[in-house]
């Protein structure tokens, strides 16, 4: 998508999430190919069978990528990343009986952390458990690891999952928090400074002959704070003074003398 526009503070944040969980999914993708190419120096004479997991891992990769640079600020890129990604992780965890590929989905939990969305990181996290739980199904009944180090290894990987996908639900609930906080002290500070400018273009712009009892003060003022100098010259920051001068009196009797002229200044 060519947008030459300038995004939102919320268009940033989206697209710096799904650039990282973009390229942990492909990281991720390309790692496992080689894994699975790699067991051909191991003996593994199947090639056949390997080439086709890889493919079927390089397809869901190379779609997650290229919806990213279609729409890289997309709310729907998440679901299409995370979707495309379970069908890497089954197609991995299914097709070897090494348990530890399950292990595989924690970096993209990680990388949901960026969405501070936490319905979004229970739904993963539920999933991943799930899906962790049923793999070890299969490996046991179907691809047969059937001996005691590896249903302990199985036991072991799940119970890590389950325990890692609580800690990031409550890291995510912890950003939520935090994110919700900071947005709203940004809009409260941003409240406060537009009702100040507000306020100084209203008094600039409602100083007129009904209010000369300003112009005497102001007068009174420049006075008192030239005694302690010899200068006659005198510089007034007048940033937070916006506009004033510039209203109704100006229109009404056009520009005179300023009020400090009498004393030399």
């Amino acid at each position: 998508m060519n947008d030459s526009r300038e995004l939102t503070l919320q268009e940033r944040s989206t697209k710096r999430a799904n650039y990282c969980l973009m390229l942990t999914v492909l990281i991720i993708s390309i790692y496992m190919m080689f894994l699975f190419i790699g067991t051909i120096l191991q003996g593994n004479h199947a090639l056949f069978r390997l080439f086709v997991i890889a493919g079927m891992i390089a397809l869901p990769a190379a779609v997650s990528t290229l919806f990213y640079f279609f729409n890289p600020v997309s709310i729907r890129y998440r679901n299409v990343a995370l979707t495309c990604f379970l069908i890497i992780y089954e197609v991995s965890c299914l097709s070897s009986k090494l348990f530890v590929y399950n292990l595989f989905m924690i970096p993209i939990l990680v990388a949901l952390l960026m969405y501070f969305d936490l319905k979004l990181e229970i739904c993963a996290g539920v999933l991943n458990m799930v899906c962790c739980i049923l793999n070890g199904v299969y490996s046991v009944h179907v691809l047969g690891t059937n001996s005691l180090s590896e249903t302990n290894m199985i036991f072991v990987i799940c119970s890590i999952i389950i325990v890692i996908n609580t800690i990031t639900c409550l890291a995510s609930r912890v950003a939520v928090l935090h994110n919700t906080e900071e947005l709203a002290e940004l809009e409260a500070h941003k409240k406060k400074q537009e009702d100040m400018m507000n306020s100084i273009v209203t008094v600039g712009t409602s100083v007129n002959e009904s209010t000369q009892s300003i112009h005497a003060l102001i007068e009174e003022m420049i006075v008192s704070a030239s005694r302690p100098f010899a200068t006659r010259r005198i510089h007034i920051g007048m940033d937070e003074a916006h506009g004033i001068g510039l209203g109704a009196h100006l229109r009404r009797h056009g520009r005179k003398a300023a009020p400090c002229g009498p004393h030399g200044l």
